[in-house]
């Protein structure tokens, strides 16, 4: 491995532990919504993926498209790496790398 590839996984772990640790912070038990989780669950939000091999490491399997839940039910939802595949992200949805309150 060349010393930029090397940095450069070393960079991305490093900012994968720094967003993580940002994310739990904000997450509160049982009123998150995880969308998009994938293998990479948050123990302390509800975890969706559309992809049925995910489980068990999520709780619910669905499309972000059609979720199974009534408006207004979490407080915060957490997505990584989830907006490219959005065939219309709504207004209020924020990117990748951002927790965002609902509330405001």
């Amino acid at each position: 491995m060349s010393s930029i590839a090397f940095e450069n996984a070393r960079l991305a772990r490093q900012r994968d532990r720094v967003q993580r640790a940002w994310i739990m912070e904000h997450v509160e038990e049982g009123s998150t919504l995880h969308l998009g989780s994938g293998h990479k669950p948050i123990t302390e939000a509800i975890n969706v993926d559309p992809n049925p091999d995910c489980l068990p490491w999520v709780d619910v399997v669905a499309d972000a498209h059609a979720l199974p839940f009534r408006d207004g039910c979490f407080k915060s939802v957490v997505s990584n790496h989830v907006i490219e595949h959005l065939v219309r992200p709504g207004p209020r949805f924020v990117s990748r790398h951002v927790c965002w309150g609902l509330e405001g």
